[in-house]
């Protein structure tokens, strides 16, 4: 024991606070030390990934990214992640099943306890829910779909999920945020329901337009890709509710319904917005709309009145990043990424993903000297941000990245041109339009209620009432019956003249006098008598 006497000198055999305080810093140093060490060879980190896919987030296009992500989680942190890849081959809705399995065989027979995947969102839904209930970190670069609302169902909340795609339900906040920027608020919104990522997205927004007290509902125009979908009527119904469409239906779709949109006539008055989330071939780009056919010249001019709201890629000009997702995909994998495919944004999410399994063990080891913690180590960036790819990733409360997104107008039609006018930033729940940059629509803004209505109902005369009616006869009578009697007069008049062309007026006639007396013979004419006194002469 350590007592002071009353000079405040320590007794005989006492250390210093100092000395107590150093010596246990160094020995709390040196213990973690050892702990991290011990760590640095033995994460294994579970991989659940599609053997390949039509739909390009399978292990030949994700797996390059994570072979990357490892090796800079070492540089990094200096921790050694043994990535242990349990594929399955079969489509994303039976995914949901096979990776599942796949994530408890590698928890209970090889010890793995952190996961990166699956690349479904079926699957992310089934395999979150074990890796809730064995506490342990799974962060996927995909699982879009995945909803998570505590309002509806705070026991199925994924809490051990980090999801590094974006928030589905939160993409109608830039969407929203967009509109009220152009004070525009009835839309109507044309989705593809054959497509599992807009049949989910568009009852979701939907549903969060409801909420919203400065909108009125979404109108809801769906249809399903076959041989019978018809882009007229798509564009007849949605055109008598709104003049701002938002389009969830991939590229080649959309070259199609704004065709028929310029055959139709809505060019100027209306706008059409699209959400590009990543540059792949199963959607196609909206960027591209020219194919050297008979559609082109009429696309040109409604693409004029087209805003893309597109999700930014983080790894979009970095190119030492994508050549070396190609070599490793070509050298490890054996895929030839095509000349014009990219290294898309779900490649770069994947990538992050495994950053963010290394920023959080990391930072455990150094606060608590422990990896055990999988439910704590899977929350640690929750409501908070990490340091991604080239900037920090923000992350929302329910463990969601919140991405941010551009808007692109189009600057020269014929080039296939676009510019940037407007960037949402997710962290910030923000629209900010690009200083000195404007959209330009060809007719003037458009406004969102057309003076007359969408039907032209605001326009339509009122009826005339009953006395107006019986007034505005009754003077078309009239009018009729005296040009009807004026009619018979000038008849009767002309008809009176024709009959009297045989009479002789009295002025023409003259009375002929004889020998002193007055002979009352025939009346002739002037004309008759001169004739007759001519021939007797």
């Amino acid at each position: 024991m350590c007592i002071s006497n009353k000079s405040g000198s320590f007794g005989k055999g006492c250390k210093s606070n100092g000395r107590i305080t150093f010596l246990y810093q160094v020995l709390l140093f040196v213990v973690l030390l050892y702990r991290t060490d011990t760590f640095n060879s033995t994460i294994k980190v579970g991989v659940l990934l599609m053997t390949n896919s039509t739909f390009p987030v399978d292990l030949l296009r994700i797996g390059p990214a994570v072979h990357m992500g490892v090796a800079e989680v070492k540089r990094r942190y200096g921790l050694e992640f043994q990535p242990l890849f349990r594929n399955y081959s079969v489509w994303c809705d039976r995914a949901r099943v096979d990776a599942l399995g796949g994530l408890a065989d590698m928890y209970y027979e090889e010890g793995v306890r952190a996961f990166i995947g699956p690349a479904c969102s079926y699957a992310v839904q089934s395999a979150g829910r074990m890796a809730q209930h064995l506490r342990v970190p799974m962060v996927t670069g995909l699982g879009d779909l995945v909803f998570r609302n505590p309002e509806v169902d705070a026991y199925d909340m994924f809490e051990t999920t980090a999801i590094l795609s974006y928030n589905t339900r939160k993409l109608s906040v830039s969407v929203r945020a967009l509109l009220r920027d152009w004070k525009w608020s009835h839309v109507a919104i044309i989705y593809d329901s054959f497509e599992v990522f807009y049949r989910e997205m568009a009852p979701a927004m939907i549903e969060d337009f409801k909420n919203d007290p400065d909108f009125p509902p979404l109108y809801p125009v769906k249809f399903e890709r076959n041989k019978y979908w018809n882009a007229k009527d798509l564009l007849q119904d949605a055109s008598a509710h709104a003049r701002v469409f938002l389009m969830c239906v991939n590229a080649d779709e959309m070259r199609t319904i704004l065709y028929q949109a310029g055959m139709m006539g809505f060019g100027g008055e209306y706008v059409y917005i699209a959400i590009q989330l990543a540059t792949i071939s199963w959607w196609g780009t909206y960027r591209k709309f020219l194919q050297n056919d008979m559609m082109d010249q009429t696309l040109k001019k409604v693409y004029e009145n087209v805003l893309i709201l597109e999700l930014i890629n983080p790894v979009e000009d970095n190119g030492p990043f994508q050549d070396e997702i190609r070599d490793l995909a070509l050298n490890e994998f054996d895929y030839t990424f095509a000349e014009n495919e990219t290294v898309h944004y779900f490649i770069a999410a994947f990538y992050e993903a495994v950053l963010y399994l290394g920023a959080a063990y990391s930072k455990s080891i150094e606060e608590t000297g422990s990896a055990d913690d999988g439910y704590a180590i899977a929350r640690t960036f929750f409501n908070n941000t990490f340091e991604g790819l080239n900037q920090s990733v923000a992350v929302d409360e329910e463990g969601t990245r919140i991405a941010d997104f551009r808007v692109l107008d189009l600057l020269n039609a014929d080039t296939e041109q676009w510019q940037v006018v407007g960037v949402f930033y997710g962290s910030k729940r923000a629209y900010e339009p690009k200083a000195g940059m404007t959209v330009r629509f060809p007719n003037g803004v458009p406004v969102d209620i057309p003076a007359c209505g969408f039907q032209g109902e605001h326009c339509i005369k009122k009826p005339l009432s009953a006395q107006t009616i019986v007034g505005i006869i009754s003077g078309c009578l009239i009018v009729v019956l005296v040009l009807i009697i004026i009619t018979q007069v000038i008849y009767s008049r002309r008809k009176a003249n024709k009959d009297m062309r045989w009479r002789v007026s009295w002025r023409d006639v003259d009375v002929l006098k004889t020998k002193g007396s007055i002979i009352s013979g025939f009346s002739k004419s002037r004309i008759s008598l001169e004739q007759e006194v001519g021939t007797k002469s």
